[in-house]
This record gives structure tokens, C-alpha cells and sequence, in this order.
């Protein structure tokens, strides 16, 4: 009863509109209530203890990291290498934004920022060829689903924080994901884009590709230094993330310049805001797992779950169209934080490294960033455009069904994840 009461107050006041964070806070006061074996007094102590980790230190810094990228002009550089190499095929600015933004996400570790940050550099140069501005935006929101699967990423971190599942094998295992998630997208732009006629081909250089490649250098020693420096032992995911935003602000000050001293604390606070949304998602949402965990929740779904099927394969299908119907309503922050603890012992059961499901979980969720009502994509994409989502939604959806087949793919094929491990 604690249970059904719970879902019918976690749906009633999300249909509502609320914030996610009032969402969580209200469904976390309402089990305390209803259960008893949650006392709401510790609801403030767990939240609080939930964010005092040094590992989660790196989701802010990465965080700042992006948005110095964002301000050095680096993103301008991969934008011309990524149209050095695919610009001669049709449809060549399409599959352009696609790959630029997966050369972001090996920076930025954020959808929304890669999503802000491809959509006004490709739009204007994308309209001047004469592609649709919604198939554009719908391109580019597209191409931000590999932000939070591509290494260094915000997603991989917070799941391992919760999981307690090694971050350096999490960002090992979404490479080969990201790079197919990558390739199946700039295929489906090829294609649309035949099929209708937009844009122009340009001219292929292979002194282009070397000019480019070396204009973008910058961007390539960051990704070195990130990735390297974790896997060659030098720091930790959480030490790098500091590390990525010193070379960031050595780069905007002294190297391209794009930035000054006194842009710094417009860069913080910008910084601060986005952490500032994800934090408290992160402290409530921690705080609602542990609640459902006392209440007996958790016991109760694994029960519905392994009353349907005892099949491996059975209950690997209906984990992920459970992550497809919550990946549609909510974030994914919060959706992979609520989702963990109850999935995870399902995972176990099933003989399903949990490695290999977090990349699972991740990109199903980074599949709902395009997928209606509430595609955290398409709502960055209609702001950046000045577009009706409905309009973005007709160009993204094609986009999202290649990357279900890909998800599919993922899910099934453990070495594709693990391999590199």
C-alpha cells in the first residue's frame, strides 16, 4: 500500500509541473510520513551527508571546465575539424554538428552545454546552405545525447558516486558506445539530408585535415591530459577534473585569449548556477533512495519485476522500458539516481556486471534528452533557435530511433562496453 500510495503521489504532483527537486522533496516527506521506518528528522542530516564527498567534487568542476571551454573559442576549432573531415559528404554541416559534438563531449561532460554551444555555432552556417532551421536544431540536440556518454562525463560520475562502481572504468566503457552512438547519427543526417537536398558538399583536403587538426591541438591536449592522466595513474577522476579547469583557464587567458581576468567571476557564477540545480536534484534524490530503501520499496519492485519473468533477458528488457517511460518525464540526474538503487539488485541477480548496466542506464536516459514531453534537448535547442519544440521534435525523433536500435545493441553486446576495460 506504502508503495502504490507513493507512485500515485510521485506522478500527481510531477503532472503538476513542479520542479524536479520539489517533486523529489515532496515524495521523500510523503514515504517519511506514510511508512514510519523513515524518520523525516533525518531527511536533512542524509542530505546533507549525501553531497559531503570528495569524489563529487569533480561534477562542479567539470562543470566549470565546460563553460571555459565554452568562452576560449575552442568549440570553433572543432567545429572546422569535424567539417574537415565529413564535410564532403551530402548533408556534410549535418554529420558536421553531429561529430563536433562528440569531440565536445570529450571536454565538457554535459549535454546541455554541448547542445548550447554546437547550436550557435552550426545554426547560422547551417541556414546561410540553406537546411531548415528545425532539422538543425533537431540535429544539434541530437548530437548532445553523447555529452553525458563520451569520458570525462557528469552522468558517469554521479553514477559511480552512487553505485560505487569505479569512475575511471565507467569513462573507459562509454567510449566505444558514444564513438557508435556518433557514427549511427551522422548516418541517419547523411540520409535525411539526401533525401530532401539540403546543403553542400565541401571540397576534401587532406592539408585541410592537417591544418585543422593542428588549429585544434588545444582541444586534443585536454582530452589527453584528462583521460591520460587517469588511466596512466597520474590523478584521479576527481583530481582531474581540477586539472582540466586550470588548463581550461590557461588556455582562455594566455593562449587564445577569447576571455579576460575580469570575465572570471561571470564564468563562476554561470558555473555555480548549473551546480546549483544539480546539487540539491543530487542531495534530495539520494535522500528519496534511502527512504524507499527503509520503507520497503525496493523489496516490492524487485518482487514485481521477477513475478514477471525470471529470464535474464526478460528483466534486462523490462529495466529498459522502465528507464524508457522514466527517461520521457524526468531528467536524467535525478531518473539515474532514483533508478540505481532499485535496478542494482536486479543487476546482480541477472549476472550483469554493473559496469556494463551503468552504460546501459546512461544512454537510455540520454536517449529521453529528444524523446517528448520533456527532452531536456529540445528544450535547449528551442531556446537557442527561437523555435517551438514540436517543430525540433519532427527532425530529432528519427534520430532517437537509430539510437534505440544502437541501445539495443549496447545492452546486449557487453563487449562493446567492457572490451576496453
Amino acid at each position: 500500500m506504502t508503495s502504490i500510495i507513493f507512485l500515485i503521489l510521485l506522478v500527481a504532483i510531477t503532472i503538476l509541473g513542479l520542479e524536479i527537486v520539489v517533486v523529489l522533496g515532496v515524495a521523500t516527506i510523503g514515504i517519511s510520513l506514510i511508512s514510519g521506518a523513515f524518520p523525516v528528522g533525518n531527511i536533512g542530516i542524509t542530505a546533507f551527508e549525501s553531497l559531503n564527498s570528495a569524489p563529487l567534487i569533480a561534477m562542479p568542476l567539470f562543470v566549470l571546465a565546460g563553460n571555459l571551454i565554452l568562452r576560449s573559442g575552442i568549440a570553433d576549432q572543432l567545429v572546422e575539424f569535424s567539417k574537415s573531415l565529413v564535410g564532403m559528404f551530402p548533408g556534410g554541416l549535418a554529420i558536421t554538428s553531429i561529430v563536433a559534438s562528440g569531440f565536445f563531449a570529450a571536454i565538457s561532460g554535459s549535454n546541455s552545454a554541448t547542445v548550447a554551444t554546437i547550436g550557435q555555432i552550426m545554426l547560422p552556417r547551417m541556414k546561410k546552405e540553406g537546411y531548415p532551421v528545425s532539422f538543425t536544431l533537431g540535429t544539434v540536440a541530437a548530437g548532445g545525447t553523447v555529452g553525458i556518454i563520451i569520458p570525462p562525463s557528469i552522468a558517469f560520475i554521479l553514477y559511480g558516486f552512487t553505485s560505487g562502481v569505479s569512475i575511471s572504468d565507467l569513462f573507459l566503457a562509454g567510449i566505444l558506445p558514444g564513438i557508435l552512438m556518433v557514427s549511427s547519427m551522422g548516418l541517419v543526417g547523411l540520409l535525411v539530408c539526401l533525401r530532401f537536398g539540403w546543403g553542400q558538399r565541401s571540397p576534401f583536403s587532406v592539408s585541410g585535415i592537417f591544418r585543422s587538426a593542428w588549429h585544434v591541438k588545444w582541444a586534443a591536449l585536454a582530452v589527453f591530459i584528462i583521460l591520460g592522466g587517469i588511466y596512466g595513474g597520474v590523478f584521479t577522476p576527481t583530481e582531474a577534473s581540477g586539472v582540466s579547469v586550470m588548463y581550461c583557464l590557461f588556455i582562455g587567458l594566455f593562449v587564445t585569449r577569447q576571455f579576460g581576468f575580469s570575465d572570471i567571476p561571470s564564468i563562476l557564477v554561470s558555473s555555480a548556477r548549473v551546480s546549483g540545480i544539480i546539487a540539491p536534484i543530487l542531495a534530495i534524490s539520494i535522500t528519496l533512495s534511502q527512504a524507499m530503501v527503509m520503507a520497503g520499496f525496493t523489496e516490492v519492485f524487485i518482487e514485481a519485476l521477477t513475478g514477471l519473468t525470471q529470464s535474464p533477458v526478460g528483466l534486462l528488457l523490462l529495466m529498459m522500458g522502465i528507464i524508457v517511460l522514466i527517461g520521457m518525464f524526468l531528467e536524467a540526474t535525478p531518473a539515474m539516481l532514483i533508478l540505481t538503487p532499485l535496478f542494482a539488485p536486479i543487476v546482480a541477480a541477472i549476472g550483469m556486471d554493473p559496469v556494463h548496466f551503468g552504460v546501459v542506464l546512461i544512454v537510455g536516459l540520454a536517449i529521453g534528452f529528444i524523446t517528448p514531453p520533456m527532452g531536456l534537448n529540445l528544450f535547449v535547442a528551442s531556446a537557442v533557435g527561437n523555435t517551438p519544440i514540436h517543430q525540433i521534435t519532427k527532425y530529432a525523433l528519427p534520430y532517437a530511433l537509430v539510437l534505440f536500435l544502437v541501445w539495443l545493441v549496447i545492452a546486449f553486446w557487453a563487449p562493446l562496453s567492457m572490451v576496453l576495460l
